[in-house]
């Protein structure tokens, strides 16, 4: 097979496949050189290579697949200053010998491959494999009447969506028919597999949802009714009352700043929050606790010695304890 030279455009996140036509955006000012040189040199006819990065090494250099497709320009339109809509249409599959930069574009050496001969009868099993599985993706791929094991193994890995690039790549290195046939068929079971966790997935959250707003409607509802019966108030009423308590009680400061704050918190809440309970039951503790409340306490450590006999049976050193402590403060 002979080397042959030609600009390269690069991509990611993509991998393009022979006979199928793909069109993108590109922004890359080395990719936009290539197009625009292959397009008027009559040399190359608007042929170009269609290489995927594959990963960015710790040097920061960009590394590509070794396998991509050669394909032809069809169309190269300007969208933006410095971007192009490029449609192309790959023909064979490729291997990168090596690469040439110069100072405007990147050109490849490269041989061209072609598909090996595999028995057919091994081609149409594959095939009866993938196919039924193939429809449940609801795309339309050509029939067994229609047999092309290549290119319907290429159609099928261009429609998945949720299997990796790495994957999709390894569909286009595979020359035996066959063999590609059953890589394609593990992705498809890959692929459903990942639908259906998605779809799982996604009727839980619409439950969830649809509990939630029927949970909603139904306590706006009883809401609505308690207040036509007159059996609880309005959210303003205990606002005001909240706020008449911290004013005419001698909170400290420190727990009175507190309190405004979570006053003012609680009555920006919807009532349909699940925060809005925590806060209201937040509040009402906090206007329980006898913070300007003080009483004497008891000096009399016989006295306290009765009373915890009589209120607690055992717990003799806790009790000493208690004891203990009276006793120092004395």
């Amino acid at each position: 097979m002979a080397e042959k030279l030609l600009p390269i455009i690069q991509i990611k996140n993509k991998i393009t496949y022979p006979e199928i036509e793909v069109s993108f955006n590109i922004v890359k000012e080395k990719s936009i050189e290539a197009c625009k040189y292959a397009m008027n040199n009559d040399e190359i006819l608007g042929y170009i290579l269609c290489v995927t990065l594959k990963e960015i090494n710790e040097t920061g250099q960009e590394i590509y697949y070794e396998h991509g497709t050669l394909c032809k320009i069809l169309r190269l339109v300007q969208v933006k200053p410095s971007e192009f809509k490029v449609v192309l249409y790959p023909e064979f599959v490729v291997k990168i010998l090596s690469y040439e930069p110069n100072e405007l574009f990147t050109q490849a050496r490269f041989i061209q491959l072609y598909d090996l001969m595999t028995n057919e009868n091994d081609v149409v099993t594959s095939l009866q494999k993938i196919l039924p599985k193939a429809k449940k993706l609801d795309k339309e791929f050509p029939s067994l009447k229609n047999l092309n094991g290549s290119k319907l193994a290429y159609l099928i890995a261009n429609s998945l969506t949720k299997v990796s690039i790495e994957s999709k790549e390894k569909v286009l290195e595979e020359l035996d028919i066959k063999n590609r046939l059953e890589i394609v068929n593990d992705l498809l079971d890959e692929e459903l597999l990942n639908i259906e966790i998605d779809r799982n997935i996604n009727q839980k959250v619409n439950q969830t949802l649809n509990d939630n707003q029927r949970d909603y409607i139904l306590r706006e509802k009883l809401k609505a009714i308690k207040e036509e019966l007159g059996d609880i108030s309005s959210k303003s009423d205990d606002v005001a009352k909240m706020r008449e308590m911290l004013k005419n009680n001698p909170y400290p400061e420190h727990i009175r700043a507190r309190i405004q704050e979570e006053i003012d918190h609680f009555e920006g809440l919807p009532q349909q929050s699940a925060e809005y309970t925590v806060i209201r039951t937040y509040l009402d503790w906090m206007f329980k606790i006898p913070w300007y409340e003080k009483t004497e306490d008891e000096q009399d450590i016989t006295k306290v010695e009765q009373v915890l006999n009589d209120d607690h049976y055992g717990l003799d050193k806790a009790k000493n304890r208690i004891l203990q402590y009276i006793a120092v403060k004395q």
